[in-house]
């Protein structure tokens, strides 16, 4: 089957991704349909395999990234650099920033285990999102690994200043705003799967159909 712009306008929006001017796709990549067309060809041929109990779990942690990358994206008095600038000390910009790490590298890694097209296209952008901002994260600390991974140099996440931890994480274009986004759409996606798996249960407790996903547009 050959897969036409039209096709994949309306596959996006049957699972809430949004793909026009101003998407979730062009604030984080500056790109639209080629992206997007080439994760759901891809992955037209697979069959999730993904558990109600995987896509709850997804949604927890895919929650949790997102209120570790909020923390980043506040302004003001009490945002948590403000707080670092006041009290001369970095530890809690820190720790929050080792914890984002290890939700980022959860969220990567549930989404591995599913050949869901969604799954495939959310793991692509969360990738994506970290390579981007490679250098800067770099310059603090945090290494991006080939397979989108992020890990922390602790003392260089430390050594860095307060005003440049906020240049690289913070602000509405900064690595933690795009995270915030996409943990989000995440978090919606998985929560929405898990209520379309427990929709199809028997009295009996088995599945009108197993197989099904409401994101697996090829079926």
């Amino acid at each position: 089957m050959r897969v036409t712009t039209r096709m994949v306008n309306d596959a996006a929006e049957k699972a809430g991704v949004p793909i026009n001017s101003n998407s979730l796709l062009d604030y984080v990549k500056g790109n639209t349909n080629n992206n997007i067309m080439d994760t759901l060809q891809s992955s037209k041929t697979g069959k999730t395999s993904t558990s109600k109990t995987s896509f709850e779990k997804l949604e927890k942690t895919a929650k949790e990234l997102t209120e570790k990358a909020e923390l980043f994206t506040r302004e003001g008095d009490d945002s948590i650099f403000a707080k670092a600038k006041e009290s001369g000390s970095n530890d809690e910009i820190c720790s929050n920033v080792i914890a984002m790490a290890e939700r980022f590298n959860q969220v990567l890694k549930e989404l591995q285990t599913s050949s869901s097209t969604m799954n495939s296209y959310y793991r692509k952008m969360l990738q994506e999102t970290a390579e981007q901002h490679g250098r800067e994260l770099s310059s603090i600390g945090i290494s991006v690994a080939k397979d989108g991974t992020i890990s922390v140099d602790k003392e260089k996440l430390k050594a860095a200043s307060t005003d440049k931890l906020e240049k690289v994480l913070g602000g509405a274009t900064g690595f933690a705003s795009k995270l915030t986004l996409l943990a989000d759409k995440i978090s919606d996606h998985a929560r929405a799967n898990a209520e379309s798996l427990s929709s199809q249960y028997q009295a009996d407790g088995s599945t009108r159909a197993s197989s099904f996903n409401k994101y697996d547009f090829w079926g």
